[in-house]
C-alpha cells in the first residue's frame, strides 16, 4: 500500500512497505498493533519524526526506540539521510522495527540519498 502526502508546506512525504510491519512480531500486542495503525493513518507523525531527527548533508542518522521522542514509535528505530536536488534538499527514511539490520540498512539508506542527488546532479549538467 502506497500512499503519497502533502505537508502544510506542500512537501511530499511518499510512504510505502507499511503492510510488511504488521506481520513483524512486536506488533502481535492488539495496543502496539494499534499504535502501528495510528502511525499509518497518520502522516504528521512521521513527517515531525522526520523533521526532528534530521540528518546533514552526506550523513545517515539512525534514531532507535525512545529517542524518537513518542511512545507509540518505541519499538521503531529510524534510518535517515538526505539528499540535495539543486537548491532544494530532501529527506529518505525508512523506519522499522529496533531490531532491523541496521548493517544492511544504513549503507542502504545512505546509498540510495547519494544516488538520487548524484542523478540529479548529472541530469542538470547535461
Amino acid at each position: 500500500m502506497d500512499k503519497l502526502f502533502v505537508t502544510g508546506k506542500a512537501d511530499p512525504l511518499h510512504i510505502s512497505g507499511t503492510e510488511n510491519i504488521i506481520d513483524q512480531p512486536e506488533f502481535l500486542n492488539p495496543r502496539d498493533f494499534r499504535s502501528v495503525v495510528e502511525l499509518i493513518n497518520n502522516s504528521d507523525i512521521i513527517v515531525h519524526v522526520l523533521q526532528k531527527n534530521d540528518a546533514g548533508p552526506n550523513e545517515t542518522k539512525v534514531t532507535i526506540g525512545e529517542e524518537l521522542g513518542d511512545e507509540k514509535l518505541r519499538h521503531y528505530s529510524l534510518v535517515k539521510s538526505s539528499y540535495s536536488l539543486g537548491g532544494m534538499t530532501g529527506s529518505l527514511g525508512l523506519l522499522g522495527p529496533t531490531r532491523m539490520a541496521y548493517a544492511r540498512l544504513i549503507p542502504l539508506v545512505d546509498y540510495v540519498a547519494k544516488t538520487i542527488s548524484e542523478m540529479y546532479s548529472s541530469d542538470s549538467q547535461g
